[in-house]
């Protein structure tokens, strides 16, 4: 395998039809940690490595999550090595997340909203996390990653009951679908967010099943897709309003702050009727 690449890149991270769900599930599991460690050695070079690398870091949750019942002893601390490594890198990726929106949002400003913009991205250029920290940080993660991948090597998975791993991916999406008629009737940034975290673990529980689920199961995933990098960008527009809301920018006038908010939260709005829309074909049809 080449470094930081699946073996399938069509549709990466999938059990096969002709695997169990055990060996499915030890090869994908030692894949992905595979690519983690490719990733990290890319960083510097490929711009969005860091985000791969906690996108992986989030399938191995979300199997871990899935199959918390089948999963050998040892694999019980797979979850916690995970949200480490995840840990050490995200400082990096939000102040990144920060400024590729501020990018898209001065597109749709008006002059004086793209000058405040502006300003704001050069708070976050300034609050940027120090070059030799984020290596510090990185190199950490790698050699997490290369532990934790020695460590599997030495796990033996067994035979999975196949039905209680569909049941654990049923409760997975009566979960979403729960968050979703909540903020359905009363949306809440706490419960926005709550309600990706449900969409995004479903996401790649059915993913890493898709080959074993009904023939409607695959266009559905691809609706839930679509869902989580909505509900993805309305988390990251609730980042960009908290921090206006403080102000962060010292000499900004109430007028401005005020200007901004609006255009922001006219902005959200309309991503919010976008995703419930969305929402409605996964979870209603």
């Amino acid at each position: 395998m080449s470094s930081g690449q699946p073996n399938n890149n069509n549709k990466p991270f999938r059990i096969t039809q002709d695997e169990t769900v055990a060996e499915g599930v030890a090869r994908v599991i030692h894949e992905l940690l595979a690519c983690m460690i490719g990733y990290l050695d890319n960083y510097q070079v490929e711009p969005d490595s860091i985000h791969q690398t906690r996108v992986a870091c989030k399938r191995l949750r979300a199997i871990a999550k899935l199959l918390r019942k089948s999963l050998p002893k040892p694999a019980k601390q797979l979850n916690a090595e995970i949200r480490d490594i995840s840990r050490l890198l995200s400082l990096q990726r939000d102040a990144e997340v920060k400024l590729e929106l501020i990018g898209q949002l001065i597109n749709d400003a008006d002059e004086d909203q793209q000058h405040l913009l502006q300003l704001l991205a050069e708070h976050y250029q300034e609050g940027a996390i120090d070059q030799q920290i984020v290596e510090k940080n990185v190199q950490l993660a790698k050699e997490k990653a290369i532990a934790l991948g020695e460590l599997v090597k030495s796990w033996k998975f067994k035979k999975m009951d196949q039905a209680k791993v569909f049941k654990a991916l049923g409760n997975e999406w009566g979960l979403a679908k729960i968050s979703y008629l909540q903020n359905q009737k009363d949306p809440d940034p706490v419960d926005m967010h709550t309600w990706r975290k449900h969409a995004k673990t479903c996401l790649y529980q059915s993913q890493l099943l898709e080959t074993h689920l009904k023939a409607k199961y695959p266009q559905r995933i691809e609706k839930l897709k679509k869902l989580g990098t909505l509900l993805g960008q309305y988390h990251d527009l609730v980042l960009i309003l908290e921090d206006i809301e403080e102000p962060i920018i010292a000499d900004w006038n109430e007028a401005e702050q005020a200007s901004l908010q609006g255009y922001i939260k006219n902005k959200q709005g309309k991503l919010l009727k976008k995703t419930l829309k969305i929402a409605k074909a996964v979870f209603e049809k």
